[in-house]
């Protein structure tokens, strides 16, 4: 009987050796499971604007860009050859192409909606991408303001009240013919600036929404 019963105690201790030894291990190679600590993916990320979606969608096209790029080599330098024979007059054509690009337009998706368009416009305006921001401007908007005068508008405000922080849209878009107007309050970095009521107006075009020239462009007081 005692025999028995020292029988069944070794095994018994047996069984507790292995399993302290199963959570040592568990523990040396997943301590995060053990302590029931949180992955850092996991946790909620709140975004200010609905439309913080297109930066990701940027962000995708630019890590795969970068692959194709580098499995397009072989392409890119037979293209460099054809374009030896261009013609002055297609070079002419394609400086202007890239001219016009420099100042992207905004997505077309985006452009399809009005209030997307707004969005967007208010998000490259947080970011002080100033370049998105003009291709987002219309026609006639860009035949007033030349690049290098609205960029002047933004950085003279920005030397006052910091760049825009935030904006709200206040009530509902309202359209108006071809055009579609909103009223915004824009909260600025500078906390000693109260926020700012402005009217936005987007004219529809061909090419989608666009913003016409509105509260969202600062006053030229220098032509007034």
């Amino acid at each position: 009987m005692k025999k028995n019963i020292l029988s069944f105690n070794s095994i018994k201790v047996y069984c507790i050796l292995v399993l302290l030894i199963l959570i040592f291990c568990i523990e040396l190679f997943f301590p995060s499971t053990v302590r029931g600590e949180k992955n850092s993916n996991d946790e909620c990320v709140v975004k200010e604007f609905p439309h913080d979606l297109y930066n990701k969608k940027s962000d995708a096209i630019e890590e795969d860009g970068s692959d194709l790029k580098s499995s397009n080599k072989k392409e890119i330098k037979v293209n460099v050859n054809i374009n030896l024979n261009e013609s002055n007059e297609d070079k002419s054509f394609k400086k202007q192409e890239k001219e016009i690009k420099e100042y992207p337009d905004p997505p077309k998706d985006v452009a399809k909606n009005a209030e997307d368009l707004l969005w967007y416009y208010l998000e490259r305006w947080i970011n002080d991408d100033y370049k998105a921001m003009y291709g987002s401007l219309s026609d006639s908007a860009k035949k007033k303001y030349t690049f290098k005068k609205f960029y002047d508008l933004y950085q003279r405000e920005q030397d006052v009240n910091g760049g825009l922080e935030s904006a709200k849209i206040l009530g509902e878009l309202k359209q108006r013919g071809p055009y579609y107007d909103v009223q915004l309050e824009l909260n600025f970095r500078n906390k000693n600036i109260k926020p700012v009521k402005v009217m936005a107006i987007l004219q529809y075009t061909e090419n989608g929404y666009r913003i016409n020239d509105c509260g969202l462009i600062p006053v030229d007081y220098k032509n007034l």
